[in-house]
């Protein structure tokens, strides 16, 4: 298996996808054991072996007679399989052909990777990017898990029918994304410049809850807002960071608003974006009439703000048909 590409999922996203996985392990038992010397045994007609399991435990391949426990040697020219066990008999054990099943699982992911690679190569990057927490995008992994459950059933049992199942619903995700009806977490669209707002610390239940406008800071930037003063709507102040000094807003680039009391309104942010805080919970009393916006802010509660500038979006041609054009 080529180790140079990743594998987008893991054994446990697998076992999320399918928790009976295991009972697909690829191994095929040996039966027809015959004894034609002391600790000495032959099966025939086994196919082809290159891996041998005595109860479980992996034995070792040899090229000439076995005689040491648990060595076996595959010949090719009568199909047969030879074994040396110094206790008991192959006929008392489960004996077993096939790959180590965490070994089978690995590469069957990295194939299932590559699968996934393949199918959305015309329209997506040859090769998944991670996010800042160091994770592909869930639908990718989500994607190739199923991916690769499909190749473990269906090489047991093809009309199995979870199996047909998974596919169908992978196959559905892998076409809404070739057609650009599914956008993944890197890919710039139409509304990248209007900016995301993630929580990276925050406790109080006065957030920023909505952007306005477009920015037009520059190509990119994690533009930073932070509480300054504690409080509510009309108390509560906050500050912007945006690029600048060779560090993004979130380092604390370059500080453009300062200590700006809350209003809930639309306000300054950067770039010709504005921000609106508001309340993240419902607030109020029960049946009251009256200070009903009580959200508070709390101090150096924290959120970025992804933004790309006008003009780097990047609106692909995906799902667009061509068309013939004649003239009449």
């Amino acid at each position: 298996m080529a180790t140079n590409k990743p594998a987008y999922a893991t054994e446990s996203d697998l076992r999320d996808i399918y928790p009976n996985i295991d009972k697909y392990d690829a191994k095929k038992p040996i039966y027809g054991w015959e004894n034609p010397s002391t600790n000495f045994y032959k099966s025939y007609n086994t196919g082809l072996i290159n891996v041998l399991f005595f109860d479980g435990i992996e034995g070792t391949a040899v090229s000439d007679d076995p005689n040491a426990n648990y060595e076996f040697r595959y010949s090719e020219g009568n199909d047969s399989v030879e074994v040396f066990i110094n206790t008991g008999s192959p006929a008392d054990m489960l004996m077993e052909s096939g790959e180590d099943w965490a070994t089978h699982k690995t590469d069957l992911l990295y194939k299932a990777s590559r699968y996934f690679d393949s199918y959305v190569d015309a329209s997506l990057p040859a090769q998944m990017s991670k996010n800042d927490e160091g994770e592909y995008p869930y639908l990718v992994i989500r994607t190739t898990a199923q991916i690769c459950a499909y190749f473990l059933i269906s090489a047991h049992d093809p009309e199995n029918e979870d199996a047909l199942r998974i596919k169908e619903e992978y196959e559905e995700i892998l076409d809404k994304l070739v057609n650009g009806q599914i956008k993944l977490d890197f890919e710039k669209s139409a509304d990248s410049s209007k900016g995301i707002i993630r929580e990276l610390s925050a406790s109080g239940t006065l957030k920023p809850v909505d952007l306005r406008g477009s920015y037009r800071g520059g190509v990119y930037d994690k533009i930073r807002i932070e509480i300054d003063l504690a409080g509510v709507i009309g108390t509560a102040k906050y500050s912007v960071w945006v690029k600048g000094n060779d560090k993004l807003g979130i380092n604390k680039g370059s500080q453009v608003v300062t200590d700006e009391i809350i209003t809930g309104e639309y306000q300054s942010l950067s770039g010709g974006l504005q921000v609106r805080f508001g309340a993240s919970t419902p607030t109020g009393t029960s049946g009251a009439t009256d200070n009903l916006m009580t959200a508070s802010a709390t101090l150096h509660d924290v959120w970025e703000v992804e933004v790309w500038g006008v003009g780097e979006e990047l609106d692909d041609a995906r799902g667009i048909k061509s068309a013939n054009l004649t003239r009449s």
